[in-house]
């Protein structure tokens, strides 16, 4: 990992505790009492972070391997009108 990566997911945990944070102290309205619905919504948010990440490995990992059957320093512009159109 990066360090421009490791300050971004930094910055992005550092927002989203600070949202959460801020309904905790403030709320825009009055929500019902729920037992345990921080530790849900920090555990989903979990979920989602890790599938994010291992969708863009495995999605790099494929790219790679597949290749479209075109090399990319081909000069082609197969990429480009798939990137577009697909």
């Amino acid at each position: 990992m990066t360090l421009q990566t490791v300050v971004i997911v930094f910055c992005v945990l550092c927002l989203g505790a600070t949202m959460i944070a801020v309904e905790r102290l403030r709320p825009g309205r009055a929500f019902p009492k729920v037992r345990g619905w921080l530790a849900r919504a920090i555990a989903i948010n979990a979920f989602q972070v890790l599938a994010v990440y291992l969708a863009g490995l495995l999605w790099n990992h494929w790219m790679v391997v597949i290749g479209l059957g075109v090399p990319i320093d081909s000069g082609h512009s197969l990429e480009r009108y798939l990137g577009t159109f697909a």
